[in-house]
């Protein structure tokens, strides 16, 4: 049950079986612990009530705090899924020494990349505090910051299908993505007085930046992901693009769809408001290795690889089906899919209902060098990305700019940003996401290996230049920097 394994977190009532589950005296001790917290949650909502009634939301802080810290707040560490920003993190620190790393939730991979490895000693995670202590830190920062904890209760209460009280309650307690979990963010970094909070993610991460912000009275910005769109609880979308100094996107494509969902057109040129970043690679790292062999591209034993989270964006379905395709005809081809996900089952299942199974390596997470090698090691990098029925889409994939950097040949589709990374037969090969039509630009890859080894060459020159994430991160920082 719930409350056994997590000391500070409340499970209902009705999960305390008297007699069967718990002895008297540890049932009472329960009954007590659920009493504690009711009373306390219900004076806790009553001051907030109170506080922020008739307040109005005020935005946090717009000057950095002089001679403070940059506050850097990462959703997770490790995750297999974001080693693109630790990346980018990476790089900063080597920048600007200084500067704070701040985690909401504990990863759960069993494979840590290197970039998460060497993140994890900088890292401060936001505690997740008891019943008791987490009051107690509530009533002192409504003691003695009551203006901004009126602010940030005004911000919730003015949100679509808000309410102050969603601050509060049992869930903070239990989930690090809780937009309650504020007050141990605000907690955590204010005795460190940082200049202003810079946080990765616009969905659950920036709301919790955000009312942290609010609660320091200092600046916020906001690097998204392909996330904005996302549906969830209190997603206060127009709030915190209001409230942030800046809103990082990756890609044209991005800025394009922000601008149309918060009906504001300037936007989709606004450089200041809305700058353009792209997630980049350790260029440093990848000129370094010795150069791979050129890909073969043979009809005999040709050999595909893709890697990435396993999940319906990628278009990882449409491959068995383009393995058939390529079989058909008389290409012996072979394909290898490095990551783990929930599409990894359906994956197999039409890989075995196509006939190829036999032709599939599925190789599970790989770490960083045993992804570069496996790369390096094949033919064709592929990722045939899809848009998914609810929006959901990739910006530039990671995977696709290092296969470019190791000089492979780069298969993938005009979806979101990726026209953005690779130009049709100039650095690399785009299709429509339909196994026939990818099937056909392998083909055309094949019947010219000599021009297609030139187009890989120069989109190794294209990723190295224009993709590396030291510039990247020396961007933002700068931005970070700059007067307001």
């Amino acid at each position: 049950m719930d409350w056994q394994g997590a000391p500070h977190a409340l499970a209902p009532l009705s999960k305390l079986r008297l007699g069967k589950d718990l002895g008297v005296l540890r049932w009472i001790f329960e009954f007590g612990r659920h009493a504690v917290f009711r009373l306390l949650d219900g004076i806790a909502r009553a001051a907030l009530a109170m506080l922020g009634s008739g307040a109005s939301p005020r935005p946090p802080g717009k000057e950095p705090r002089a001679g403070g810290p940059i506050a850097f707040v990462l959703p997770v560490l490790p995750d297999l899924s974001h080693t693109f920003v630790y990346r980018e993190v990476e790089a900063i620190l080597a920048l600007a020494p200084d500067a704070l790393v701040v985690v909401l939730e504990h990863g759960t991979t069993r494979v840590v990349h290197p970039e998460a490895a060497r993140l994890l000693p900088r890292a401060r995670y936001v505690p997740a505090r008891g019943v008791v202590a987490r009051a107690c830190g509530l009533f002192v920062r409504f003691a003695t910051s009551p203006r901004r904890v009126r602010a940030l209760a005004a911000l919730y209460r003015d949100g679509p299908g808000g309410a102050a009280a969603a601050l509060l309650g049992k869930l903070p307690l239990r989930e690090a993505r809780h937009p309650g979990r504020a007050f141990e963010l605000a907690a955590l970094l204010a005795p460190l007085r940082p200049a202003q909070i810079h946080v990765y993610g616009s969905t659950w991460s920036a709301n919790v930046a955000l009312g942290a912000a609010v609660l320091l009275d200092v600046p916020l910005s906001i690097s998204s992901y392909v996330d904005f769109e996302f549906d969830y609880a209190h997603k206060l979308l127009a709030t915190k693009f209001e409230h942030a100094r800046f809103f990082r996107v990756c890609t044209r494509d991005c800025r394009r769809r922000l601008a149309r969902m918060l009906a504001r057109e300037d936007l989709a040129t606004n450089d200041i408001r809305v700058p353009i970043l792209h997630w980049g690679i350790d260029a440093a790292r990848l000129r370094a290795r010795s150069p791979a062999p050129p890909p073969r591209l043979a009809r005999e034993n040709l050999r595909l690889i893709s890697a990435c989270r396993v999940v319906r964006k990628k278009g990882l379905h449409l491959v068995p089906p383009l393995l058939a395709a390529l079989v058909r005809d008389g290409i012996d081809a072979r394909w290898t899919l490095a990551g783990d996900g929930p599409e990894l089952a359906r994956v197999k299942s039409l890989a075995h209902e196509h006939g190829v199974e036999a032709r599939c390596t599925f190789a599970g997470p790989l770490p960083n060098d045993a992804l570069l090698a496996a790369i390096e090691s094949n033919d064709i990098a592929l990722l045939p990305c899809v848009e998914t029925d609810d929006g959901e889409r990739d910006g530039i994939p990671v995977f696709l700019i290092e296969a470019m950097a190791l000089g492979r040949c780069v298969v993938s589709t005009c979806v979101s940003g990726i026209p953005e990374l690779i130009e049709d037969g100039a650095n690399g090969w785009l299709a429509s996401a339909e196994p026939g039509a990818l099937a056909a630009r392998i083909g055309s890859i094949l019947a010219d290996p000599v021009a297609a080894r030139a187009i890989a060459e120069h989109g190794r020159d294209s990723a190295l230049a224009t993709e590396d994430s030291a510039a990247s991160a020396a961007a933002l920082l700068t931005r970070l920097r700059a007067a307001p």
